[in-house]
């Protein structure tokens, strides 16, 4: 127990020093350049606005005072907020009009995030709170995650050490379980949608296209994917039922990239992409990272086994696996 404790201490100040260092080299190049000055903003009518979504210092929905955009996403645009009635932070995903039309997919999907993810409170996952809708804008309030996202951070390392790889890849195996023992599948596990802050924490996010393991799926009627291509799994590419080890395939993508800084499938468009998430058996990961231990490359390449049934169970297996891995 003690052996392991240390191993975790030891991951976890990788993973710290880390991501102090991109915040230093980020600093650097913010003193290297000076801004220009942003122009002065421009009257909108009311369709405009509501297209554009809220402004930075205006108040949302009588309540929440946008502070910023924290990033733009294909179902909307999410900014930083104070709530102004219990004086705290937090993140407000404002919808595109697409969201307003009743009995679409994407209203019924926005009516799942809210209460699929309200169920989970985990450490390692974002808090979902409330769903409302003001100035004929939908909008959620979630918990607001001041850090980095993963996509971030390979954009800027490339592979990752194995130390602080393993560190983020076991948070993400936790997380997870917990989403998957709420009866959820995730659906679109990939690296802008795993949020890594400053003390080292890992907090899964986004449950956009998130379903419940019972019940019809209106997402994917008609064998409609949904999903983001260059992380599904062979079977939401071709828009069957799905069960969690979907999401296993998808973690595996990630950690694929995590640990040898390229994807394990590409292709000219989204479409090749899925065709060949299907047919196509990517490079074994030790070929572009011949120095990872072979426990990890083995339950790496099993995550991305075309077949459900030879993938790891369980994300908690999955993490049982990792744990086992020496850094």
């Amino acid at each position: 127990m003690r052996a392991k404790a240390l191993k975790r201490l030891k991951e976890k100040a990788a993973l710290e020093q880390m991501l102090a260092e991109l915040r230093s080299s980020a600093a650097d190049s913010t003193r290297a350049h000076t801004l220009a000055a942003s122009p002065a903003p421009v009257p909108l009518d009311a369709a405009a606005r509501a297209f554009a979504g809220p402004r930075k210092g205006t108040v949302f929905a009588g309540r929440y005072e946008i502070l910023g955009t924290l990033g733009k996403g294909g179902m909307g645009t999410v900014y930083r907020a104070l709530d102004r009635d219990l004086g705290d932070e937090v993140a407000v995903k404002v919808l595109l009009p697409a969201a307003f039309d009743e009995g679409t997919t994407v209203s019924v999907t926005l009516k799942q995030e809210i209460q699929l993810a309200r169920k989970i409170t985990h450490r390692n996952v974002v808090r979902m709170h409330d769903l409302g809708e003001a100035d004929g804008l939908r909008f959620l309030t979630m918990e607001y995650v001041p850090g980095t996202t993963l996509r971030d951070i390979l954009d800027k390392k490339g592979a990752l050490a194995l130390a602080p790889g393993l560190q983020i890849a076991k948070q993400l195996c936790r997380g997870l379980t917990a989403v998957h023992e709420a009866g959820i599948i995730h659906r679109d596990i990939k690296p802008p949608n795993i949020m890594v802050l400053p003390n080292g924490v890992v907090k899964l996010m986004d449950f956009g296209i998130a379903r419940a393991t019972e019940g019809a799926d209106p997402a994917t009627q008609g064998g409609q994917a949904v999903g983001t291509p260059y992380y599904m799994s062979p079977e939401q590419a071709v828009g069957r039922e799905l069960d969690a080890r979907s999401d296993i395939y998808s973690v595996g993508v990630v950690l694929y990239e995590l640990f040898s800084g390229t994807r394990p499938i590409g292709g000219r468009d989204s479409g090749e992409v899925m065709r060949r998430h299907v047919s196509f058996e990517p490079k074994h990961v030790t070929l572009l990272r011949p120095d990872l231990p072979d426990l990890l490359a083995r339950v790496l390449m099993a995550c991305l086994a075309k077949s459900p049934a030879q993938r790891p169970p369980t994300a908690n297996d999955l993490y049982g696996a990792l744990q086992r891995v020496a850094a």
